[in-house]
């Protein structure tokens, strides 16, 4: 029996099929999260075992430190069970001119039209909340159950999970008129026609959402636009989300347009000004480090930097005005230039001593770039610590991927398709779901010199 059960909702498209390849992304992010876990649960255990107690024998080291948690992904396939019902009515109605076009519109674009359908989107439900009862059952009853959902599947996943109040409140009501049956009350009557006059506030999917055998501590939503599936269908996050045992973490990259934020909707008076958390850097694979070389420091730097201030300088003196009798007199005796360079770490600063109107600018720009670069490591700083929330804030939601350097220089329609689809083999997210698994055995936050215990 594994440890921790996570079952994966697809998206929209074919997974199983021809241009389906959801086996490999699924086996690619539990290989990265497995190895996650077992790092930081191995060294953390270690460290532990360190602080604690100094006196432990070598027998009882051994076994803690060789124990694994295992954690099994279960993919939840609905798209071929939606499209057995349909495709031999759509393949018949579609045309025969431009056939990879039509084959992505019936196969991708009309899954969230057959989502949002009444008929099938209950289906869709249904299927997926009944492969999720039977794996979880076929596995052994796990303590743990975690959910994934990637795009589409991150909406469908959401209104599972949010559905599961009405469930309980229908089991309460089902016992209470059972043993009463008494007709309803004048309050209950009230409620009933303000909430007709207030279809907005409290309004819910016209689904009938099947209880769930377990309870999911963490939801992990991959570019899932739940925050646009909210507002378009009229509903009110503080009357229509998961229950408080589940915590969601709304993650998406800085460049995917179906990325959406949903604590401007949960909190907004507190995170509507502040920017979604970034994920934390995984640990650095050692074994490729050390193929990499130590490039020397040859004062490329200091050259280029050199040579930009001797530009800098002709330039000056070149625009200086010609009537300057006594300017001209000093030139003979003043040497033509006089620089002095002090070396603090990365940071230069050149004084050339000919103008002293050049002297001042030279000084006010080297200090700017001090006070930029100050700011810069502030901000990176801020950045290391911004891992975890501060107790007198509510626990964060929204997460966002680290860009890379490619993405500032790419097209905005090539780096916006490609941004959907960098979940799977984001060492970052694996690691982020590690440290969520994790999250009752780790002490302290995650620095580059490990975990710091508190």
């Amino acid at each position: 029996m594994p440890d921790h059960l996570v079952f994966f909702i697809h998206g929209v498209g074919q997974q199983y099929e021809t241009y389906g390849n959801i086996q490999h992304h699924v086996s690619t992010i539990q290989k990265n999260t497995q190895e996650m876990l077992e790092a930081l649960y191995d060294g953390n255990t270690t460290a532990a075992e360190e602080n604690d107690d100094h006196d432990r024998t070598a027998s009882s080291s051994s076994s803690s430190s060789t124990t694994k948690i295992q954690v099994e992904f279960v993919v939840i396939e609905w798209h071929s069970i939606v499209h057995a019902l349909v495709d031999a009515k759509m393949d018949q109605a579609t045309l025969e001119n431009v056939p990879k076009v039509r084959l992505a519109t019936n196969q991708w674009l009309m899954d969230c039209m057959y989502y949002f359908s009444k008929p099938y989107g209950q289906f869709i439900i249904d299927a997926i909340c009944r492969q999720c009862n039977t794996a979880y059952h076929d596995h052994g009853d796990p303590e743990h159950v975690h959910m994934i959902g990637f795009s589409l599947g991150g909406v469908a996943a959401y209104d599972i999970l949010s559905m599961q109040w009405k469930n309980n409140s229908l089991d309460t009501t089902t016992t209470t008129t059972t043993t009463t049956n008494a007709p309803p009350t004048q309050q209950q009557q009230q409620q009933q026609q303000q909430q007709q006059h207030e279809p907005c506030m409290c309004a819910t999917p016209n689904v009938c959402v099947p209880k769930l055998d377990f309870e999911v501590e963490h939801l992990f939503t991959c570019g899932s636009p739940i925050a646009a599936a909210l507002i378009f269908r009229g509903f009110d996050y503080m009357h229509y989300r998961p229950p408080p045992h589940t915590r969601i973490h709304n993650i998406f990259h800085p460049y995917d347009p179906l990325g959406y934020r949903l604590e401007t909707m949960a909190h907004p008076g507190l995170f509507a000004d502040r920017l979604p958390v970034r994920l934390a850097r995984a640990p650095p694979r050692h074994s490729r480090l050390r193929l990499l070389p130590r490039i020397p420091n040859l004062g490329i730097k200091d050259f280029i930097t050199q040579y930009y201030m001797k530009l800098t300088y002709d330039e000056d003196t070149s625009s200086s005005s010609s009537d300057d009798d006594d300017d001209d007199d000093l030139d003979d005796e003043i040497p033509a230039t006089t620089t002095k360079t002090i070396h603090d770490n990365d940071t230069c600063e050149h004084i050339v001593g000919k103008d002293k109107r050049t002297m001042c600018r030279q000084l006010v720009v080297v200090k700017e770039q001090n006070n930029n670069d100050n700011g810069q490591e502030v901000e990176e700083a801020e950045e290391e610590q911004q891992v975890e929330p501060k107790e007198f804030y509510p626990r964060r939601i929204d997460y966002m991927l680290n860009e890379t350097v490619i993405d500032a220089y790419a097209s905005e329609w090539i780096i916006a398709i490609k941004s959907h689809f960098r979940y799977w083999a984001n060492r970052d997210l694996a690691f982020h779901i590690a440290k969520s698994l994790l999250e009752k055995k780790i002490k302290g936050p995650y620095t580059r010199s490990g975990y710091a215990s508190q």
